[in-house]
């Protein structure tokens, strides 16, 4: 009876420890610290609220506290946005019109992340010509800031800036286009 008892526990305590060590891993390898912005491995970007023996706590954006247990945490790939550097990366993407004048393109995009008070100076804004996509010459422009939760706001304003300007300059953002053919099928007899 005692052996059949002593199993029955280990079986249910098996969870609990399992995520005491994992509490203990993330305390002594500190892979992240509260306060941090993290990315969780279903892509959301959080905010760490608390280290505890059994679980960490995250605050996203929603202010919704998710609570992930650390036995979970110890064996995903979680990735620390704000260490050991504070700045976080702003990327803007976006399609042109075929005829657009790169250049200019290149040049408006620069400005508008130069105009945004809080894009920092250095690093300086970077401009890429990605790909000849389907509809459109696809670009991005990439920035950095001090703080990760300016991140929304940021790349909120430099898409309204940017897409104001394209209007002012005359660049065109296309939408997807197809050309359907129909071809009349030739008349057969009876059928």
């Amino acid at each position: 009876m005692l052996g059949v008892g002593s199993l029955a526990i280990a079986l249910a305590a098996q969870e609990t420890l399992a995520n005491m060590i994992g509490g203990f891993t993330i305390m002594i390898d500190r892979p992240f610290r509260k306060g941090d912005m993290v990315r969780l491995p279903d892509g959301r970007r959080v905010r760490v609220h608390e280290i505890g023996i059994r679980s960490t706590k995250f605050l996203t954006y929603d202010n919704t506290l998710v609570i992930v247990p650390n036995s979970e945490l110890i064996k995903a790939t979680v990735h620390n946005i704000t260490y050991p550097a504070p700045r976080v990366r702003v990327v803007i993407d976006v399609g042109v019109d075929y005829g657009s004048d790169m250049s200019l393109v290149r040049e408006v995009m620069l400005d508008e992340a130069s105009k945004h008070d809080t894009v920092l100076k250095d690093p300086a804004p970077q401009f890429f010509f990605l790909n000849f996509g389907d509809s459109s010459l696809d670009v991005s422009m990439r920035c950095h800031i001090v703080r990760a939760e300016d991140y929304r706001r940021v790349a909120s304003d430099l898409r309204t800036q940017i897409l104001n300007r394209f209007r002012a300059e005359g660049i065109e953002i296309p939408f997807p286009q197809r050309v359907v053919t129909m071809l009349k099928e030739p008349e057969s007899g009876g059928e």
